[in-house]
């Protein structure tokens, strides 16, 4: 004999909510295979990066769904580098989007310590 048990719906919505609650949104992007180096002196690693809203999420053993799975086998993974001596002034105004320094993985550049081509007031 099969027992019916009935449930409130709030009770069975509220579960199926926590169910919900305890699965995270896939990755935008999931970069894995990756030799890391966290920009801190330490060895680098082999793992995985997991990227959601633009910020990274998760490094190291990482899987899970993901918009994008980008195989980086062969490849090492760093951040972005600073250049704090510059003179990129020039190459700026002729290329407003340093491609030729972004390229390289540089993403912050100090420039104007040796003098600017920008205006003077």
């Amino acid at each position: 004999m099969t027992t019916l048990i009935r449930l409130p719906v709030a009770a069975v919505a509220c579960a199926a909510l926590a169910a919900a609650a305890q699965q995270p949104r896939p990755f935008d992007i999931l970069i894995t295979n990756a030799r890391i180096v966290d920009g801190t002196g330490a060895p680098a690693t082999n793992g995985s990066v997991a990227l959601r809203d633009g910020r990274i999420v998760e490094v190291g053993s990482v899987s899970g769904p993901s918009a994008r799975t980008i195989d980086a086998r062969s490849r090492v993974l760093a951040p972005g580098f600073i250049d704090p001596h510059s003179h990129s002034d020039y190459a700026l105004l002729v290329d407003g989007n340093a491609e030729s320094k972004i390229r390289q993985g540089v993403t912050t550049e100090v420039i104007g310590e040796s003098g600017s081509v920008a205006p003077r007031v």
